[in-house]
C-alpha cells in the first residue's frame, strides 16, 4: 500500500489529533498508520499557509489537493495524451 493517499476520514482524524497537541506516536496507533506516514502528512499541513483549524475545516476535494497536487496526477496525463498519435498511427495499420 505503498505511495497511496490516506482516506478522508483518517486525514481529518490526524489532523483533529494535531490540533489537540497528541504526539506523532499516539497519532499513528490511533489512525493505524506508520510514525513515518504521519510525519509525511504533518510537514506538509506545517508547510501549507492555512493553520491546521482552516485545513480541517475544508472539504474533502480541497483537502486531497493539499495532500497530492495536480501536479503529480497530471504529468500522467500528458504522457498518454502525447502517446496517442504513435497509437492512432498503430491502430491504422
Amino acid at each position: 500500500m505503498a505511495n497511496q493517499i490516506l482516506s478522508m476520514n483518517k486525514l481529518h482524524l490526524e489532523l483533529r489529533l494535531l490540533i489537540e497537541g497528541k504526539s506523532q506516536r499516539h497519532i499513528s496507533r490511533i489512525v493505524e498508520i506508520s510514525r513515518n506516514t504521519v510525519d509525511k502528512y504533518a510537514c506538509i499541513f506545517d508547510s501549507h499557509p492555512l493553520s491546521l483549524y482552516e485545513l480541517y475545516g475544508l472539504t474533502d476535494f480541497n483537502l486531497q489537493t493539499i495532500v497530492k497536487p495536480e501536479y503529480q496526477s497530471k504529468s500522467s496525463f500528458e504522457d498518454v495524451y502525447k502517446s496517442f498519435p504513435s497509437v492512432l498511427k498503430e491502430f491504422k495499420k
